[in-house]
């Protein structure tokens, strides 16, 4: 069965979904967004980035969302956050893009191609050999939905922030970023390192990282909280 059609970009309006490719406009790097958070103080929205990708940003540097004129701004960083705590840099590889107000009306919690989340999945739950679905907006991909659509299997889990998956088709370069769905659509991960076995942070880790060393106060949106998507019927 599948949940209500994701809705596309018309014409006059783009589109700020996760799986998105978000660009830096003065520092060159090029990455994936991945799950839309909401604040609960403001109704800012943001988009979740592998946290590498802004070695070179500082909070407040302006981004690039999509193809369709979109911004946005850095907003958060763990690394910067476990810096200035004086804690050891483990691999809390997540970061926030804040989408500037004129395009908040774009953005939708549904993962391109597939849909969802439904929910947040915790990492706790996961084993070897689970089904896991990946979008990634690399250049090289050509923006090609059989290139971006990626599919693997989680395999050696490395508690506490990170697991493997084992590709089919390998993430490349400008993939880092990029959402990793459970098989039933549930938000698990943020893949941040590409070879064979892709390198993903646990999402529900991390977020919490966020919310609480990083005092923000943020709630993952679904895609039945904001423009419900579309999953596959596996």
């Amino acid at each position: 069965m599948l949940l209500p059609a994701f809705t596309a970009a018309t014409p006059q309006q783009g589109v700020i979904a996760p799986g998105i490719q978000i660009r830096s406009v003065e520092d060159g790097w090029t990455c994936t967004g991945n799950f839309l958070f909401e604040s609960r103080v403001n109704a800012s929205l943001y988009l979740g980035i592998a946290d590498h990708c802004l070695n070179k940003s500082d909070v407040g540097d302006p981004v690039l969302i999509g193809q369709d004129g979109a911004t946005g701004r850095v907003a958060y960083s763990a690394r910067r956050v476990m810096q200035a705590r004086g804690e050891e840099l483990v691999a809390n590889d997540f970061g926030l893009i804040e989408i500037d107000k004129p395009f908040r009306g774009w953005a939708t919690a549904s993962v391109l191609y597939y849909g969802g989340p439904t929910s947040l999945a915790a990492c706790s739950s996961l084993r070897d050999g689970d089904r896991i679905l990946v979008y990634g907006s690399s250049p090289w991909h050509l923006r090609l939905d059989a290139l971006q659509r990626m599919e693997g299997y989680a395999h050696l889990l490395a508690p506490p922030y990170n697991f493997d998956i084992l590709m089919r088709t390998p993430a490349v370069w400008g993939d880092s970023g990029a959402p990793a769905l459970t098989a039933d659509g549930r938000a698990i991960g943020v893949v941040v390192a590409l070879s064979a076995t892709n390198l993903a942070v646990c999402l529900d880790r991390v977020f919490e990282y966020a919310r609480t060393a990083g005092g923000l106060d943020i709630q993952l949106l679904t895609a039945a909280q904001r423009n419900a998507g579309s999953l596959p019927d596996f």
